[in-house]
């Protein structure tokens, strides 16, 4: 049998085995002074070499090394196949692994380099090839840099000869990783670009033959994965690119390849690097079920498997004090906003928890961890601080006061004594650049407040007085329907709706902080507004498909609709039975999530399926211990405010309107009508705890340095939220804010609702309607005049007015002939939906 034969049928089993049984039948018949001997042994050690690529059974390992040895030794210098056989030896010699068998390797290479002159034996490249990979391997043993070294020049001066040996550029490529760690980092830099670009070339070349090299893969995402490492992010494309090499290689492979497991523990090790930068939990869980799988593959004797042991429960470490840390985190937020300093002071404290998004990777975190409790609990410890701060000191303390106990009742005096003291000294603006004496009475009655508080939980049966509210507890902010919360981290975005007892997790893969915030500032430039708004007779606006009628399209299918489908809602049904409640971060805070929908004159929109309003807090839809509700035979009073010439603002002559149209529902000896000058600061304070329900129309503005002077322009100065949070107003019904700016909230703070309604909702209003921007001064009147006959005629819920009805109703006498009307010129534009989709409902 001759060797063109056996190179004709490649590696078939079948010819193999009987090409080694005729080989093995020659040698035993030729004598061994037989001329053609040695011939005759280095075919028969060439078919056992081809046999082991298939079997990589030890025994015929040794068999080959064996009988390539003896050829080795039979075969004169002269002949042409010595410096082949020579370097095929050296590559049977290194399978064997040991120092000794790589040093014998490396000799046979060496000698074969010398038979063979440069650039004119076919089988140079392979030779030096075959001598990098030695050097490369020794140097994994002893560390030694010449031998790494040594490797980089082999494989440079076989690629010198052949540019495009995957063998050569594969080699190189791992030579300088290697050389990567012995080396300073700038000379690491270099020689990583280096090794990737020598290994992405051998990908390219086995990838355009269709074939798969799996030493070429796994070898250049490790290069990728370390200077991802070494770089950062300016690095990252490298382990997007690094992962999915790893992750489509796996997919591929059966679980009984021998390269499956390399390919895994490659993976768990780039995802771990990953986590390090990207604080992505579904990183670190990832990594962890690569290692375990690996672990799963490899046999209980593999070298490979303490490695991957440590590097499993270093992740699984990991992310359990990470858990613990954030969890830590959260509960010390309230301790960053203290209540020893007044209230801007806290707002300024806590905008750099939301400029650095600490909440939302606290709950990404928690829900990548499947703990879904955690993140319920952690989103809203993490919003509202400072209004959750107020409302826990305005908290009525009955179950105290009524106690058998003296002691429970001097407690609760002490208690609602020390609050109101702390809340007066927290809400005088510059009180930390006044006298040192107020400074220093304001923190002992915050540590007066925090020791009040120790002593009551440390009481029977009060041991969570004022605690962050559990799950269990949260859920009874869904009793009038769902609750939507969106959280939103540069790592995933979610929804967490409770509804009834249970709480539902939506995932919302294509939502990112980054769309949120594209849809925000495409909405400003839409509305011609930059979010500076001001009541105008007719708002600014285009007809772009790509401006507000784009964003509400888009709203539709990346938010509102898959929160829908996870509800069953997906007709119109009756929709005044669907009530949603939407309690959202970031920018979305700033968004109309009630108005998205399609508008194509077929698909059902937000508004066609659920009734929706605003929450800042879950805390605040929970029933409390407030003044009950208003006695069904009583008529409604309200105070009535139209300032149509506030000084120093625009006229605003729609109000005298709009006051007109309120007038006629409420009757004049039990109400209180402030027109124009009549209306002062004073006045209005005066007559707010006088009535249930209150109609501001007029000039809004939303605080830009000092959110809390965000106020209404009345006939003699500002109302501001300083002044408002010293009232409180537990009677309060309804305030409905006919201004502008009055839910707009603070672009450096949109998890703390800093703005008019959610101030009204503090001081003690259960619900409040607002405006988004601008609202039209010709049609706000005609809300206003359609919402109060609603109010007044709906049936009540819990013996309250409906209010969030009653505005959906009012809305739509606006929306549904614009809609009708664009409909039919199969025109809709931005102008239109900019009239009825600025008013929204907070509260109950």
């Amino acid at each position: 049998m001759n060797l063109t034969r056996l190179q004709r049928h490649g590696d078939s089993a079948d010819f193999l085995e009987e090409a080694t049984l005729a080989f093995r039948r020659v040698l035993e018949l030729t004598p061994d002074d037989h001329p053609q001997l040695p011939k005759y042994v280095s075919r028969y050690s060439h078919c056992l070499r081809r046999r082991l690529r298939s079997c990589d059974d030890p025994a015929t390992l040794r068999e080959a090394s064996t009988w390539s040895r003896c050829a080795v030794e039979l075969l004169p210098d002269t002949c042409v196949e010595k410096p082949e056989l020579l370097a095929a030896l050296g590559s049977l010699l290194m399978l064997h692994g040991s120092v000794d068998d790589i040093q014998e390797a490396i000799a046979m290479l060496v000698r074969a380099t010398e038979l063979a002159p440069y650039g004119e034996h076919p089988e140079k490249t392979l030779i030096l090839t075959a001598l990098a990979e030695c050097f490369r391997r020794r140097f994994e043993s002893d560390l030694h840099p010449d031998d790494c070294a040594s490797s980089v020049a082999a494989a440079s001066s076989a690629l010198r000869l052949q540019p495009d040996s995957v063998g050569a550029l594969r080699c190189l490529g791992r030579a300088l990783l290697h050389r990567v760690c012995v080396e300073n980092l700038s000379a690491s830099v270099t020689d990583l670009n280096d090794a990737i670009l020598h290994l992405q070339h051998a990908s390219d070349i086995v990838l355009a033959s269709n074939d798969v090299d799996h030493e070429v893969n796994i070898a250049l995402a490790r290069s990728l994965t370390m200077r991802f490492r070494r770089l950062g992010y300016t690095a990252a494309s490298d382990m997007v690119y690094a992962i999915k090499l790893l992750e489509r290689a796996i997919d591929q492979l059966p679980d009984d390849h021998y390269a499956k497991p390399a390919y895994l523990h490659t993976l768990a090790n780039a995802l771990g690097k990953r986590y390090h930068h990207s604080q992505d939990t579904s990183d670190a869980q990832n990594a962890i079920k690569a290692a375990r799988e690996a672990l799963y593959l490899l046999p209980s004797s593999d070298p490979r498997r303490p490695d991957l042991w440590v590097e499993l429960s270093f992740l699984q470490r990991l992310l359990e004090e990470v858990t613990a840390m954030y969890g830590r985190i959260i509960n010390l937020i309230p301790q960053v906003a203290w209540l020893g300093d007044e209230i801007d002071r806290r707002f300024e404290l806590l905008s750099s928890y939301s400029e650095r998004n600490i909440v939302g990777a606290a709950v990404a975190h928690a829900l990548a961890m499947n703990d879904v409790t955690s993140a319920l609990e952690w989103f809203e410890q993490g919003r509202a601080v400072v209004w959750t701060q107020i409302n826990g000191l305005r908290t009525p303390v009955d179950e105290l006061r009524t106690h058998d106990e003296p002691k429970f009742r001097d407690l609760a005096l002490r208690l609602e004594c020390t609050a109101q003291a702390l809340e007066n000294a927290g809400n005088v603006p510059g009180s930390r650049t006044g006298h040192q004496d107020k400074v220093e009475e304001h923190r002992r009655l915050a540590e007066d407040y925090r020791e009040l508080l120790d002593e009551i939980r440390r009481l029977p049966g009060f041991e969570k007085f004022l605690l962050p509210r559990s799950r269990n507890e949260l859920s009874l902010a869904a009793a009038h329907g769902p609750v939507a919360c969106i959280n939103m981290h540069s790592s995933r975005c979610d929804a967490l709706v409770l509804y009834g007892s249970e709480l539902h997790h939506v995932p919302l893969p294509n939502l990112s902080p980054e769309v949120a915030d594209e849809w925000r500032e495409t909405l400003g430039k839409s509305l011609g507004l930059d979010f500076a708004r001001t009541r105008e007779s007719r708002p600014a606006g285009t007809a772009s498909s790509n401006g507000l009628l784009g964003i509400l399209r888009q709203m539709w299918a990346v938010v509102v609709q898959p929160i829908f489908a996870v509800l069953g809602w997906t007709d119109g049904g009756l929709v005044h039975e669907r009530r949603i409640k939407w309690c959202t971060r970031s920018s979305l805070a700033f968004l109309p999530l009630h108005a998205a929908g399609l508008y194509n004159g077929s698909a059902l929109n937000a508004c066609d399926i659920a009734v929706s309003s605003y929450t800042s807090t879950l805390v605040a839809l929970l029933p409390q211990a407030r003044a009950s509700a208003p006695a069904a035979s009583a008529p409604p009073s309200i105070l009535m405010l139209a300032q149509p010439n506030a000084p120093n603002a625009r006229s605003l002559p729609g109000t005298e309107r709009e006051f007109e149209h309120v007038q006629k529902y409420f009757s004049a000896p039990s109400s209180t009508f402030l027109l124009g000058p009549e209306g002062t600061t004073d006045a209005v304070l005066n007559d707010m705890s006088k009535h249930p329900y209150i109609h501001l129309a007029c000039h809004g503005r939303q605080g830009v340095a000092d959110p809390m002077s965000s106020s209404f322009l009345l006939a003699d100065g500002d109302l501001s939220l300083h002044k408002l949070m010293e009232k409180s107003f537990r009677s309060g019904e309804l305030a409905f804010l006919s201004a502008c700016e009055t839910s707009k909230g603070h672009a450096k703070m949109p998890d703390e609702a800093v703005h008019l309604a959610a101030g009204m909702l503090a001081v003690g209003y259960r619900s409040v309607v607002g405006t988004m921007w601008s609202v039209s001064d010709d049609l706000a009147p005609v809300v206003a005049d359609e919402f109060y006959k609603r109010v007044l005629q709906l049936p009540t819920v819990d013996g309250r007015p409906d209010v969030a009805y009653a505005l959906h109703i009012a809305t739509g006498v606006l929306r549904e002939p614009i809609l009708k009307e664009q409909l039919a010129k199969k025109e809709v534009d931005d102008v239109a939906f900019a009239m009825w989709v600025p008013f929204v409902h907070f509260g109950l």
